[in-house]
């Protein structure tokens, strides 16, 4: 028997677009928790936002973190959300007009923009 996906929507499929035109970092844990590891790179190598932290805990997990310029969040929210992030609404018009965005996202920004002005997120702050 198959295996069932699921259907993503275009604003989640657009956002994990975007991220993947953001700066990304790699770094070690060590024994610090992912998030405060992520936070001490930050702090040491003087990152500026918007920026993509891959956290590995172990050989076999990652975490995802986005560095934004209100603070961390997670980069799955992120994605699905990007449109609550200045840095990744200016990138989405940025390759919007530099035509690097595939064009079946074109119905997502509509939809996305009219999702920002009827609905407000509140940020999942870690």
């Amino acid at each position: 028997m198959p295996a069932i996906s699921k259907r993503k929507s275009y604003r989640c499929l657009l956002g994990h677009e975007l991220m993947k035109h953001v700066p990304s970092f790699s770094l070690e844990c060590g024994d610090a928790i992912s998030v405060t590891a992520a936070r001490r790179y930050v702090a040491e190598h003087k990152i500026k936002a918007p920026a993509l932290l891959l956290v590995r805990r172990t050989p076999h997990t990652v975490d995802r973190f986005y560095w934004s310029r209100k603070g961390m969040y997670g980069a799955l929210y992120a994605e699905h959300n990007y449109f609550n992030f200045s840095c990744l609404r200016d990138l989405h018009s940025q390759l919007c007009e530099e035509n690097v965005i595939r064009p079946e996202f074109a119905a997502a920004l509509l939809a996305a923009d009219v999702e920002v002005e009827n609905y407000r997120y509140e940020f999942a702050y870690i």
